[in-house]
């Protein structure tokens, strides 16, 4: 069954903020817009539409789960050293000789001159994202906080070393 225009503008709103009420009334539906995109998302052909305009507009912004993941590394694991050069009595600032991965954490550079008593004082304020936050997506995503993980890391802590063999949790020599 093909879509009416009004479908499909709903689901192109939709895909873009995925707000079903908000979707429905730019869409043109003027009563019960709640319900109205309740009953709209439950039809195959309007699931299939979002789906395939979610799919297109993913592969041309190139995101894919690997893609999400590295720009989360680089973040939860960059060394701010590579921001700075570090010199003996002063530090040097240096975006140019950033690496891809070092400018990926950056969220902003603000730079600030002010002049006291005939002189030019630069100061410069680089603010990275949220590295915890982006540590605990990353763990998050591979299960790091499981209650089992976290039972392992913690009878490792007092030297008892745990391992999968042959399907069995038994304690191993390390």
């Amino acid at each position: 069954m093909t879509l009416s225009s009004r479908e499909l503008l709903f689901c192109q709103k939709y895909v873009q903020t995925g707000k079903k009420s908000q979707s429905a009334k730019d869409a043109g539906y003027k009563s019960s817009v709640a319900t109205t995109a309740n009953r709209l998302l439950q039809r195959e052909e309007i699931q299939a539409t979002i789906k395939r305009l979610s799919d297109e507009r993913d592969a041309l912004m190139r995101i894919t789960p690997q893609n999400v993941l590295t720009e989360l590394a680089k973040v939860a694991f960059f060394d701010f050293g590579e921001l700075l050069d570090f010199l003996q009595d002063e530090t040097e600032f240096k975006p140019e000789k950033w690496s891809t991965d070092a400018r990926s954490a950056v969220a902003s550079v603000k730079t600030t001159r002010t002049y006291s008593d005939g002189e030019l004082k630069v100061t410069t304020e680089v603010r990275t994202w949220d590295r915890l936050r982006a540590l605990k997506m990353l763990g998050d995503h591979v299960g790091a906080f499981s209650d089992l993980n976290c039972a392992i890391a913690t009878l490792k802590t007092y030297g008892v070393h745990l391992a999968k063999v042959d399907g069995e949790w038994q304690v191993v020599q390390q």
